[in-house]
């Protein structure tokens, strides 16, 4: 069995569309929103734990971005994703980067329950040279962080059970001390908003942007 894929961009007003092509077996219209769950996978064989475009999903949208799909069934698919067009940078003399531009390297402590949300969490900080302790588990949290005390903690408003990032972030300080702390959620209640507050800890709502993300994160430096 041969195929191909094949990776394109056009142009469309203000934005540059990437596309990737592939001559697969296709995607019924059925299953064009299943295969974005995790850890779902259409029983044709081959390896994976079908996360992949699960956590494609999330990153795109952690950046404000979303993944368009078309398929036929038995001729391939095509999955595109839109960017905004910048102006060209000038190339001239070559100047030191600003030591301010990109957050310093950070032990970072990331806890959610939603296992596609932590995956691309990691890859965002991991890109930039931070130690990310992640888990799914505000216990496994607790028992596995150590004591050496995390640079930053970002906790998902909403886990499992009972329990909540403010609980969470409590907990933590009073096993390894003062940290610093954003509380991540797409609650924007003004309720949440006070006991995050109250928590001392930052607030950030999802989706989260990389910038807002980057800017907290300069400021630990």
């Amino acid at each position: 069995v041969r195929g191909g894929v094949l990776l394109g961009l056009r142009r469309q007003g203000d934005e540059v569309r990437i596309e990737v092509w592939d001559s697969g077996p296709g995607i019924a219209l059925a299953d064009q929103t299943l295969i974005f769950e995790e850890f779902r996978r259409l029983n044709r064989g081959g390896q994976g734990l079908g996360l992949g475009l699960s956590i494609a999903e999330r990153l795109a949208g952690l950046l404000g971005h979303r993944i368009h799909l078309r398929s036929w069934p038995g001729h391939g698919s095509c999955f595109a994703i839109n960017l905004p067009l910048s102006e060209a940078q000038v190339v001239g003399q070559a100047i030191a980067p600003d030591a301010g531009s990109e957050p310093r390297a950070l032990r970072v402590l990331v806890v959610d329950n939603d296992l596609s949300v932590l995956a691309a969490m990691q890859s965002l900080l991991r890109s930039w040279h931070c130690e990310v302790l992640a888990f799914n588990v505000p216990e496994t949290a607790l028992a596995e962080v150590g004591d050496t005390r995390p640079d930053l903690a970002l906790l998902d408003y909403h886990l499992d059970g009972d329990a909540t990032g403010v609980s969470l972030l409590q907990a933590l300080r009073q096993a390894l001390g003062t940290m610093p702390a954003a509380i991540i959620t797409a609650d924007h209640s003004e309720a949440v908003r006070r006991e995050v507050e109250s928590a001392g800890a930052w607030l950030l709502h999802k989706p989260i942007k990389p910038l807002a993300l980057k800017s907290l994160m300069a400021r630990l430096g």
